[in-house]
């Protein structure tokens, strides 16, 4: 079997990723797995201290509370998936998210105009409670990522903020 504790490039790669086996290519492409600082070699204080001195962007963002979300605009339809699941019909989490766009256009004309990113949100609602606990006010999906299906690029905070403005979508706090 395989050790999934064991870090290996593809395993960290391949989280969430969903795949058109129909047409052979990428739908879904989310953050890659990561982990918590001092949790692994290269996620030591002295390497990430190490790096920031040579990085030329640094940005540090609020870590919302909730569940990931990748969302995109792939062959005329929404394509939503949540955790461990790609069928609303199995997961209520998967018709918060939704819903959640069929009450804001303005974020899938968002995903309409950019049909090869991976939309990446960090979901909030009162059925999916989690350690932090939110004001009702505050229930709903944040775009925190955005990263290109057809290189894994990943988008600059920076340029996430003003799209996320550009659309009028709640996003997370720099």
């Amino acid at each position: 079997g395989v050790d999934w504790k064991v870090y290996d490039g593809i395993m960290m790669e391949c989280r969430s990723v969903t795949i058109d086996i129909y047409h052979d290519c990428l739908v879904l492409v989310p953050f890659r797995k990561f982990r918590n600082l001092n949790e692994c070699p290269e996620n030591q204080l002295g390497v990430v201290q190490e790096e920031m001195k040579h990085a030329t962007y640094i940005a540090i963002t609020e870590k919302l509370d909730g569940s990931m979300v990748a969302a995109r605009w792939y062959h005329d339809r929404l394509v939503v998936s949540g955790s461990q699941a790609l069928n609303r019909e199995q997961s209520f989490r998967l018709n918060n998210y939704y819903n959640w766009f069929a009450n804001h256009q303005n974020a899938v004309k968002m995903l309409k105009n950019m049909p090869h990113i991976t939309f990446i949100f960090e979901g909030i609602f009162t059925d999916d409670p989690h350690v932090v606990q939110y004001d009702e006010s505050m229930y709903g999906l944040y775009l925190v990522g955005m990263r290109c299906v057809d290189d894994g690029f990943e988008i600059s905070y920076r340029l996430i903020k003003q799209v996320a403005e550009k659309y009028n979508v709640p996003s997370m706090k720099i």
